[in-house]
Order: C-alpha cells, then sequence, then structure tokens
C-alpha cells in the first residue's frame, strides 16, 4: 500500500511499529505469555521468532550505543525513514 500512498500523496500510519513489544528489546526468548495475553498463541512470539529477535537486538546494539538510543527507538526511526510512511 505505500506506494499508492507515496502515488496520491496520503499520509501512512505504521499499525504497531513495535510489533506488540516484541521489537522493543524487552522480550527475550525465556519470556512466557500466560493467561488472556493476545501473544501468548500468537506465531509472532514463538520462541524461534523470540530469538531471532534478540539476534536483531545484539546486531543492533552498536547502533544504539553510537546514538544513546533503545531498541525500540531505533526501530522506530527506521520505520519513519520509509518512504511514505508518516506517522509510528
Amino acid at each position: 500500500l505505500l506506494p499508492i500512498a507515496r502515488q496520491h500523496q496520503v499520509a501512512a500510519l505504521s499499525y504497531s511499529s513495535l510489533a506488540l513489544g516484541l521489537l522493543s528489546g524487552a522480550i527475550d526468548p525465556a519470556r512466557e505469555f500466560s493467561g488472556d495475553d493476545q501473544r501468548k498463541d500468537n506465531p509472532r512470539f514463538s520462541q524461534a521468532n523470540r530469538r531471532k529477535v534478540a539476534a536483531l537486538k545484539h546486531a543492533l546494539t552498536p547502533v544504539a550505543e553510537v546514538h544513546q538510543a533503545s531498541m525500540a527507538q531505533i526501530v522506530i526511526a527506521w520505520t519513519l525513514a520509509q518512504p511514505g510512511i508518516t506517522f509510528a
């Protein structure tokens, strides 16, 4: 949809830029989701996927340190840098 939004000069907002907290850097692979937490049965929050996000966090650490930013701030900045995204 972003190419169409850019073509027609329509603002686009990024829904859940931090993926329900997954890209915040605060959810590690050992995290347990229970009760009515909507992430409990979401495949995006599988332990394997959380390991991938942990590897991403590790890779982003030098960038975050240089800019004195958290992983969440780096992810939001990257989102806003995408052509067509006007709100995150």
